[in-house]
């Protein structure tokens, strides 16, 4: 499914694939392995009791980021693996287990931060209110990802960072809100 997902990067494996399907024919695989990829959201390795088989899920990360390696995929494995780790099991502290966070430092490339980032970002990004209420929902949502930052910094500050850069994304959308909500009282 990655192969018909994602280019290669190597640009003659790229040429050789051109040939073996029409572009319609690579247009619609790619469109349908992407459907199927974005849809995939459970963790290879999850237990029936939400815990993960560590050793299960790194053996898997590890052979096929090899196999994505040989095919000139690696981003775009990096890209599929980022979204999917987002759905770590949440236990009470919403901390991700550290196998996730050993996995996220040792590929540490922009293409797997940056899609876990988006996906753990969606996770909590939308919310109503009154036009007047300002940013409190955005502020509570920083604090969160905050402290998830802070619980991560000393064992993963990779994936630490992560959890930062969301908290001030969101601390900055409160302070927009607060603007928002502001200019709607003046304007009412």
């Amino acid at each position: 499914m990655l192969c018909y997902a994602y280019l290669p990067k190597d640009e003659e494996l790229l040429e050789k694939e051109k040939e073996e399907f029409s572009t319609q024919g690579r247009r619609n695989a790619a469109k349908n392995s992407d459907t199927l990829l974005s849809s995939w959201k459970s963790i290879p390795g999850i237990k029936d009791s939400n815990k993960i088989d560590e050793k299960y899920l790194l053996e898997w990360v590890n052979k096929t980021r090899e196999l994505a390696t040989e095919k000139s995929r690696e981003k775009g494995f990096d890209i599929v693996v980022g979204k999917l780790l987002s759905n770590y099991p949440k236990f009470e502290d919403h901390v991700p287990p550290d196998i996730i966070c050993k996995i996220i430092q040792s590929i540490n490339t922009k293409e797997i931060k940056g899609c876990f980032s988006a996906a753990m970002h969606n996770l909590n990004s939308s919310s109503t209110r009154s036009p007047y209420a300002g940013g409190d929902i955005e502020r509570n949502k920083a604090s969160y990802y905050y402290k998830i930052s802070d619980n991560l910094n000393n064992r993963f500050p990779i994936v630490s960072e992560i959890f930062q850069s969301i908290g001030r994304g969101f601390e900055n959308d409160s302070k927009r809100q607060d603007d928002e909500g502001r200019m709607t009282r003046l304007d009412y």
